[in-house]
């Protein structure tokens, strides 16, 4: 297929996808706006088998890219915090549009663990990432919480990006990992094994203490961990990112989402806002298209209140034992 960088990089409907080759190398799918509308996360499995894919080099596309890339905005989140409900809402054509856990930042994540991110690297996959697929639409990128070790070099690529820090308080958080039942208890330990590293505090515990503990304790040191790493990057640029309780899209939809919508700086009516918060993607389920949004607080396993209770417990005297605050940083809304 006869597509050079320069075309490449001049449509945004070319995706950044992955990074291959050790990063030396990129790999963009072709997705217009409703396939990125349509895919739950954009990656292999919900962007699917049938899409052109189209390798470059980094010296190819390094010819041809923007010199700095302009700044996104950024939905950082602890998991199981609706950050998927406001990405989507950030699909508002000629205005933004929300990149819901582009796969290319996870393989930049992994590289920075490994020590082997280069900055032109992450430079350009900003840059790409940051391509409107409207001349003039702001683009919100909603990384996976995996990213948020890489989290203050992301903001530091683009001086005028700014960041909305999404959480969920600790026993809600390990109420949706219990509901999942086995596979969202494997998944808080895999979640945790990817962040570890990156704990700006020292938790004491080995490897063999780690083993030892039950799912949920994991679950909850990985939350530690990952507001950790908030309050760390509120402390660095406190002026470009604010915190958000998740419950309050729930509670207050309408004065959340304007105010979300403020703060990365989009020009909403009020009409527009009625509309967005009126629709698909706050009355539907964020990550199963087409059904209720709710579904996702039904238990698909049962859930023991009292292990929740203990484990939240055990959290916090260890939040203490370590010196973690967990009321930090400016909030995008007071008491939330």
């Amino acid at each position: 297929m006869g597509i050079d960088a320069e075309t490449i990089v001049r449509d945004a409907r070319w995706l950044s996808h992955r990074l291959i080759d050790g990063g030396r190398a990129l790999r963009f799918v072709e997705a217009d706006r409703e396939a990125q509308r349509s895919a739950t996360f954009l990656d292999d499995a919900s962007l699917g088998d049938d899409r052109t894919r189209i390798d470059m080099s980094l010296t190819a596309l390094s010819t041809v890219a923007g010199t700095a890339p302009v700044g996104p905005c950024y939905i950082f989140h602890s998991a199981f915090a609706r950050s998927t409900l406001l990405a989507r809402a950030m699909d508002i054509p000629g205005i933004a549009m929300g990149l819901k856990e582009p796969i290319i930042l996870n393989d930049a994540a992994e590289l920075h663990r490994q020590r082997r991110l280069a900055p032109d690297v992450l430079n350009l996959v900003v840059w790409l990432l940051s391509r409107p697929l409207t001349p003039g639409e702001t683009v919100v990128i909603k990384p996976s919480n995996v990213v948020n070790p890489l989290m203050e070099r992301l903001m530091r690529t683009s001086p005028d990006a700014k960041a909305l820090l999404l959480y969920r308080d600790l026993p809600s958080y390990l109420r949706s990992i219990a509901r999942k039942g086995m596979f969202g208890r494997a998944w808080a330990r895999r979640s945790f094994q990817a962040i570890r590293q990156a704990a700006p505090f020292e938790m004491g515990f080995s490897d063999a203490d780690m083993f030892a503990q039950t799912d949920l304790q994991v679950a909850a040191v990985g939350w530690l961990v990952q507001h950790g790493l908030f309050a760390a990057l509120a402390r660095a640029i406190p002026d470009r990112v604010r915190l958000l309780d998740a419950a309050s899209l729930v509670t207050d939809r309408r004065s959340t989402f304007a105010a979300a919508a403020a703060w990365f700086g989009l020009a909403i009516d009020d009409a527009t806002i009625d509309e967005i918060v009126g629709g698909p993607a706050f009355s539907e389920d964020s990550k199963r298209i087409g059904e209720r949004f709710g579904n996702d607080e039904r238990p698909e396993s049962p859930v023991d209140d009292a292990e929740i209770e203990m484990v939240t417990q055990w959290a916090l005297a260890v939040a203490t034992h370590v010196g973690l605050g967990l009321d930090f940083g400016p909030r995008l809304i007071d008491g939330a």
